[in-house]
């Protein structure tokens, strides 16, 4: 038989056999909401850090085994290089380049209609559990955060309430730093070279970032930095299979739609760094930072292919809020461009955004170095932007080398292209709006007085254990702006909330929470003043952290 008849054969067998599942695929869609006579529950369980070269039988026995009754995606990619363009993508559909959130400060825009904000509006509670979640970056989302509440409990509380939910929960344990349950056992197996990596390894396991230029690390480091990794890995997958159980065994399994992905990868010293945008403060979007696990779970009568389907062509982040609202029998969302996941019949071309350093940017009034990329087909181009230079561009050949260790040299005509689109998106992105200014103000400027902590002080769990919140004079109906700067140097950080009346609660926080996080940058202070009085600050409150 001739190519061309071949190529003739193959398409009469293949485009009735896909438009059969096309027609399938609709089918379900229109009827799912027909058949259930209970609303749908929601399970957004994103994982910090996650990498989709870890989801192996051995590495992760757990979640594959509950994978056999869901779908798991083979081919996922996150669509920036921290964790917040991450999570708002997933939670709306709505991409990096279109929300505006480059670093801390910024948020979604009020006006945007999305999928959160239209459940919350027809009865469902929307809700997050975690301290974190209040910070400014997820405004205007919908959720209502119930802080400190055991996750587990809430759910069976929601069970037994008959009350329909969105909950999202995002699983922290595997970021930096490396300190996994076994972490001494690893750390046995792997005979330490001298004093300098002895010190290495103490960073690893201690820090929360690990900037650019703060260590050299060494070719050797990357066998107990993987296995570091792994460790916190296989402590994920131990708590899913525990999850897992009491999803099951609750009910939820026949009532809700779970969804389970990363925020982002992380990079092991493919490029000499350990971790992502936040912590090295040089983020890219290479495939250790993108690809990431992507799996579903969802009642039987609303999965569009066989339970243990794997999908193996390309989605990402923007197709989880599509297909959500179409599980949910909602209509479309203007903010939300791309298809719903289980949707065949469209080819969307992946394109990443991502400020270089995220939520640890110096100066989050003036960021202007970021990074761009895109697929089509075999095809990767990565494009640098700074304010300063012209715009760097490199390409790979992704069937060739997966993990883009050799860019394309020349580089095809075709990569310029892609490149060239990339530039144009980036130059009429929604922009942040500007801040103002702020600037040091005196120790004397009236502005509210401190009640909780009342004067600056050395600080420890046992003063924060069962009370962790700040709390200053003024109106209480008011609405405020607490400024807060944390460590120096390398581990530093500052920014801005909103906060409703004279309080602010930072949930219950765990010793380990405490230590891991908290500790590591050694002091905080914070000031406070009306929303509508930009020079009404009050003294700094200087808190030194310790154990």
């Amino acid at each position: 038989m001739t190519h061309q008849g071949k190529t003739l054969l193959s398409r009469n067998v293949i485009l009735p056999g896909l438009s059969m599942f096309v027609l399938a695929v609709m089918f379900v869609l229109a009827l799912r909401d027909v058949v259930r006579e209970e609303p749908l529950n929601v399970i957004v369980l994103t994982v910090e850090s996650w990498r989709a070269d870890t989801v192996t039988a051995d590495g992760m026995p757990r979640l594959l085994a509950a994978a056999e009754a869901g779908v798991r995606f083979d081919r996922h990619r996150a669509v920036s290089a921290w964790t917040a363009p991450n999570i708002i993508s997933v939670l709306t559909g709505v991409s990096p380049l279109q929300q505006g959130t480059d670093t801390r400060g910024d948020s979604l825009p009020p006006e945007y209609d999305v999928l959160t904000e239209q459940l919350s509006a027809r009865g469902w509670r929307v809700a997050g559990l975690q301290a974190f979640m209040q910070i400014d970056l997820f405004r205007n989302l919908g959720f209502q955060y119930e802080l400190g509440a055991d996750m587990r409990s809430w759910l069976a509380g929601r069970v037994r309430e008959k009350e329909p939910f969105f909950l999202w929960h995002h699983y922290l344990d595997t970021h930096l730093p490396y300190s996994p349950t076994k972490a001494d056992e690893i750390l046995a197996e792997f005979p330490v070279a001298g004093p300098s990596e002895t010190a290495r390894r103490k960073m690893v396991r201690t820090l929360p970032a690990i900037p650019d230029d703060a260590v050299a690390f060494a070719a050797g480091d990357r066998a107990w930095i993987e296995a570091l990794y792994g460790g916190g890995i296989d402590d994920f997958d131990n708590w899913f299979g525990q999850f897992w159980a009491f999803f099951e065994q609750s009910g939820l399994r026949d009532t809700t739609v779970l969804i389970v992905t990363a925020d982002h990868g992380e990079e092991l010293l493919e490029r000499g760094h350990v971790g992502h945008a936040s912590t090295t403060r040089a983020g890219h979007l290479h495939a250790e930072i993108v690809r990431v696990p992507m799996f579903v779970w969802a009642p039987k009568d609303l999965l569009p292919v066989p339970p243990g389907t794997v999908v193996d062509r390309p989605t990402d982040h923007r197709m989880i809020a599509p297909t959500l609202a179409a599980m949910l029998g909602f209509g479309t969302m203007p903010e939300a461009k791309a298809p719903d996941l289980f949707d065949a019949r469209s080819a969307l071309a992946w394109a990443g955004f991502s400020s270089r350093a995220g939520f640890s940017e110096t100066d989050p009034e003036n960021v202007n170095a970021f990074v761009l990329a895109g697929v089509e087909g075999d095809l990767k181009v990565h494009v640098t932007v700074d304010a300063a230079t012209t715009p760097g561009i490199e390409a790979w050949d992704l069937a060739r080398d997966p993990g883009e260790r050799m860019a394309l040299n020349p580089r095809p005509a075709e990569a310029d292209r892609i490149a060239a689109q990339l530039l144009r998106d980036f130059a009429v992105r929604r922009l942040p709006p500007a801040g103002d200014g702020g600037g040091d103000v005196s120790r004397g400027s009236v502005g509210p007085s401190w009640v909780r902590p009342k004067v600056s002080r050395r600080i420890g769990y046992q003063d924060i254990a069962e009370a962790t919140y700040l709390a200053w004079t003024g109106d209480p109906n008011a609405g405020y702006v607490v400024e807060y700067q944390a460590g120096t140097g390398l581990l530093s950080l500052s920014g801005e909330l909103e906060v409703e009346g004279t309080r602010h609660d930072f949930g219950p926080v765990s010793r380990k929470y405490w230590e891991t996080w908290v500790v590591p940058y050694k002091s905080v202070r914070f000031r406070v003043r009306p929303s509508e009085a930009s020079e009404s600050w009050s003294a700094w409150l200087e808190l030194e952290l310790e154990r």
